[in-house]
């Protein structure tokens, strides 16, 4: 979801991966903050200004609209949407995405949801520092997680659905959720971790830090990969193929791609540079000017997607 034709309208874009056609597309008044597709890929949902809103996923047409506060929203496995709370103001509610009827509210839940990728486990948790896992087919609380009050940065699931990362102010705590008990942590960083996502096979661990440093780290040992990547030039964004053996990241560098942006494909292991790919460029009254806003990959890691100043999203084979 991005700004549409004019302020303060927004485009609300559904688009097929595989071929990058457009199934559709729905001007929408007011901010879109949040978006979520549910597992079958039938149903789409935004939260925003005008509240929850579910569309079909293959037509666009609007399937219910629900007066709601501008909150993170996410899908579990049969289409029920989990509607958080970012400060744990109003309890979680769970929403029936096709008849709007209100299912469930957790008067003891709060947080954004996060589901581990199995839907097994639906993770909420707030800034403050408390983290509740939940059974994610009867949403009853099996654990709490409590990291003294310190500030939550970022959390992700293993691909495994065994821990959950959790990056606060301190490092970076991995949690057991069966056991409830950290089984490992890295602290001492200067600037601290921020941002925090697992290798496909749940063994490592890629940590942003501060505004230009990366690292890998095996969750077992707490050992760097000695890949700790310094930035001239600091990417605001990175992501990690699926198999954890390539990062895609923005690189922006004055002296190489004095008009542009570009990405680079790096190898994990070594943090060889393998690609250098460059576009997302426009003309402005100053000059040429381009921007990198996001990257993805597929599940396989052999593409990447990338969208940009432009107004395009490029399909690069990462091979």
């Amino acid at each position: 979801a991005w700004p549409g034709g004019g302020d303060p309208d927004y485009k609300l874009e559904i688009i097929e991966i595989a071929t990058g056609r457009r199934i559709y597309s729905v001007q929408q008044y007011g901010h879109i903050n949040f978006v979520a597709v549910d597992p079958s890929g039938l149903l789409v949902a935004s939260s925003g200004e005008r509240g929850l809103e579910i569309f079909d996923g293959q037509a666009g047409k609007i399937l219910q609209t629900i007066r709601s506060e501008n909150l993170p929203i996410a899908f579990d496995a049969n289409g029920i949407l989990v509607h958080g709370t970012e400060m744990g103001s109003v309890p979680v509610r769970l929403w029936d995405a096709r008849s709007g009827e209100l299912k469930l509210t957790l008067d003891d839940g709060f947080g954004s949801p996060i589901f581990s990728s199995d839907r097994k486990w639906l993770a909420l948790w707030i800034r403050k520092g408390v983290i509740q896992i939940r059974d994610a087919s009867t949403y009853q609380l099996v654990q709490t997680l409590a990291n003294n009050g310190t500030e939550i940065s970022d959390a992700a699931f293993s691909p495994n659905g065994k821990t959950l990362a959790v990056v606060t102010q301190d490092g970076l705590a991995i949690w057991d959720i069966t056991s409830g008990q950290i089984t490992n942590s890295l602290t001492g960083f200067t600037p601290p971790i921020e941002s925090v996502t697992f290798s496909y096979d749940s063994n490592l661990i890629l940590g942003g830090i501060g505004d230009s440093l990366a690292d890998v780290w095996d969750i077992g040992s707490s050992t760097s990969l000695s890949i700790n990547t310094a930035y001239e030039h600091s990417p605001s964004i990175r992501v990690q193929s699926p198999n954890g053996q390539i990062r895609a990241e923005e690189w922006i560098d004055d002296a190489t791609h004095p008009l542009t942006g570009a990405i680079r494909l790096i190898e994990a292991n070594n943090n060889e540079v393998l690609h250098e790919l460059v576009g997302h460029v426009v003309f402005s009254g100053d000059g040429f000017k381009g921007l990198v806003s996001s990257l993805v990959f597929n599940w396989d890691g052999s593409i990447l997607a990338s969208a940009g100043i432009d107004d395009s999203i490029r399909l690069w084979d990462v091979n």
